[in-house]
């Protein structure tokens, strides 16, 4: 596995971890810390601005969709570690969600987001069979 550009997400040694610094990002952070290898996606719901970086990948790992696309068999086959989408507001300027996507211990695929007001939900999207 590497991790893609040089920032926050190349040090992150658990989802904990992540998420507390996922926590504290504006737009303009984003960009500091992650890099500008994001994909620029849209909501399927309500065509929202959103950017698509996926966290600690397999080399050989591509991603190609115009959409907000989940790639739940590259979580489950441990070729991209995270998958985040953040979500802007319709002016552009500020964050309306962060959505993380990962694989816990025992192979269950999870949604993690968190809100503008700091609430946050966790939810097992995909069980393991």
């Amino acid at each position: 596995m590497r991790c893609l550009n040089s920032g926050l997400h190349c040090i992150i040694q658990n989802k904990d971890q992540l998420i507390e610094q996922l926590s504290l990002l504006t737009p303009e952070k984003i960009v500091s810390i992650f890099g500008t290898g994001y994909d620029e996606v849209s909501s399927m719901m309500g065509n929202e601005k959103m950017w698509r970086y996926d966290l600690c990948v397999n080399n050989e790992y591509e991603y190609n969709d115009e959409y907000d696309v989940v790639d739940l068999e590259a979580l489950k086959n441990n070729q991209v570690q995270y998958i985040v989408f953040f979500t802007f507001t319709n002016d552009g300027h500020s964050l309306s969600r962060i959505s993380l996507y990962y694989k816990d211990e025992s192979g269950n695929i999870h949604e993690y987001t968190i809100f503008p007001d700091g609430t946050s939900e966790d939810s097992v999207i995909e069980h393991l069979i």
